[in-house]
């Protein structure tokens, strides 16, 4: 395997945690996942988690800007998000 499939393969790895650091997040700010939608300018659907769920769930990622802001509200780094590095 070459050493860029090697990387992809590793951050592909890392990436699979995403949903559940974005739930420890969230749940650490003593936010609800309607509260965290609102936050940063999300969808919720008639009163449940929408879009957070969605991100917490795996079915969906957010857009770079909207990561940003996450990250921003929840207080720690994108790449803590996205790599489990530099919370």
């Amino acid at each position: 395997m070459r050493e860029a499939e090697r990387r992809a393969a590793t951050v592909a790895r890392q990436l699979t945690q995403f949903p559940a650091r974005v739930r420890e997040a969230r749940e650490e700010a003593g936010l609800t996942q309607r509260e965290l939608c609102e936050a940063v300018g999300a969808k919720s659907y008639q009163g449940d988690g929408g879009t957070v769920a969605h991100w917490e769930a795996g079915r969906a990622y957010p857009s770079l800007p909207r990561l940003a802001l996450l990250a921003e509200v929840l207080g720690v780094t994108s790449d803590w998000l996205l790599y489990g590095e530099g919370a």
